[in-house]
Order: C-alpha cells, then sequence, then structure tokens
C-alpha cells in the first residue's frame, strides 16, 4: 500500500451510454405533454425520467445501453410498455435504429371522495391528535403485512379529520400506539395495532350523504386485546 500521505491513483470505467430519444402521442397522432421513465434497477424500481415538449418529444441522457422498457409515467395517461433498444444496436454496441414512439391513452378523471368524520376512543374525544392507519380488510393488515397499507392521517385533538381520496372500498380504522420507540430502531409501522379481520372500527370510501359519521375506538388500554381478539 502506498505511504501514508501520499496521492493515489483511481481509474473508473462506465459502460457506454447513450442518449435515449423518442416521442410520445395519443391515438390520433398528436404529440402528448407528460412524463415517461425506463429502468435503472430491478431491484428497487429507480428510474430515469424525462418529461416531453409540447409535441411528445422527449430526450433520457446518458442511458445504459441494454435492453430495457419504457413506459409513460403519469397518472393522467398510460400507455403499453415498450422496449426501448433492438437487440442488433445492442450486440453492435450503438444507439438504436428504430424510432421509438408510445402511443399513450387518457385516464378518465375520476372525482375525489371527500371523507371527513370524527374519532372517538372509549365513548370520549383522543386526549391527543391521532396518527390513523387505514388498512385493507382482505386479510392485509398493518403492521403484519405493510404493503396493505392504504394510507395514513392525522386527526386533531377533538378526534376530527377531513380528507380526499379517490379510492372506493372499506377499510380498517387503525390507531398508532403511544409511548413506542422512545430510543434505538424503530419501526414505524409496528407502531400500529396488530389487528385482524375482526377489528371493529371501520370507514367506508366513498362515504354517504349526512352528517360525518363518528368512529368508535375501544379504550387506549384494551387496543392491543382487541386487536389480538380480532385476528383470531
Amino acid at each position: 500500500p502506498p505511504a501514508a500521505g501520499s496521492p493515489s491513483e483511481v481509474s473508473l470505467e462506465f459502460e457506454p451510454t447513450f442518449e435515449l430519444r423518442g416521442r410520445v402521442i395519443d391515438a390520433a397522432g398528436r404529440g402528448v405533454a407528460t412524463t415517461v421513465g425506463t429502468g435503472v434497477s430491478f431491484d428497487n424500481g429507480a428510474q430515469l425520467c424525462a418529461d416531453t415538449d409540447a409535441d411528445g418529444a422527449f430526450v433520457i441522457p446518458a442511458t445504459p445501453l441494454t435492453r430495457r422498457w419504457i413506459e409513460v409515467v403519469d397518472a393522467r395517461w398510460r400507455s403499453p410498455s415498450h422496449y426501448a433498444e433492438d437487440e442488433a444496436a445492442e450486440e453492435r454496441g450503438e444507439s438504436p435504429t428504430r424510432p421509438l414512439v408510445l402511443v399513450a391513452e387518457r385516464v378518465p378523471e375520476r372525482s375525489l371522495n371527500r371523507i371527513s368524520g370524527r374519532v372517538l376512543v372509549g365513548g370520549a374525544p383522543p386526549t391527543r391528535p391521532l396518527l390513523i392507519a387505514v388498512d385493507h380488510l382482505e386479510a392485509q393488515h398493518v403492521p403484519r403485512q405493510p404493503w396493505g397499507l392504504q394510507r395514513i392521517f392525522a386527526t386533531n385533538a377533538a378526534g376530527e379529520f377531513e380528507f380526499a381520496t379517490e379510492d372506493e372500498w372499506t377499510y380498517h380504522l387503525v390507531p398508532k400506539r403511544a409511548g413506542l420507540g422512545d430510543g434505538g430502531w424503530r419501526d414505524f409501522v409496528d407502531e400500529f395495532v396488530e389487528h385482524g379481520d375482526e377489528w371493529p372500527c371501520r370507514i367506508d370510501f366513498p362515504q354517504g350523504a349526512g352528517a360525518p359519521p363518528v368512529y368508535h375506538l375501544p379504550p387506549e388500554a384494551e387496543w392491543v386485546s382487541v386487536g389480538a381478539r380480532s385476528a383470531k
């Protein structure tokens, strides 16, 4: 090894890259102003993204020269995924020669459901603002299955809340327990009450007409035991 304080030479080699160019159009051939993305990792879903111009044209610079998918990543539009390169160009170490055109379809807009209400704990307003997880009924429950988490919202000190969502289903309202994670490693999702299909506090998206509903949680001292019983 070199002596302490002496300079060292480092040589880095990178795989060849190219500029990925293309255009997004609608079914009539008009350019679409949107965003496209191409994956850079199978492990974590990371993408290189670029906005199109008014004519739908885009450029993603320094794209690794390998076969990969490219697609519209804009909730307002959808398009079939498309291979960005052809195999012959990859084998020659060249940029793709095939024109890249994505045909996008407009996604119909859905109206937002405004959800509001009040959460009571043991029949009374909570003594502090509550953090509430909304999880799915069909065997997907926080914290045992964190991918079942639909959303998180906070109440005020009176237990009142309001938010907007496109979701339509019946869900569990699951409170975050207090006094956890004061030190050391914390797993945020694990701080919600473990429960099962029979958890008693449920919410419907969208809500019916009339006054905002009241949602009843058991007394806080009973959350864990009620959750355990609901999982049997």
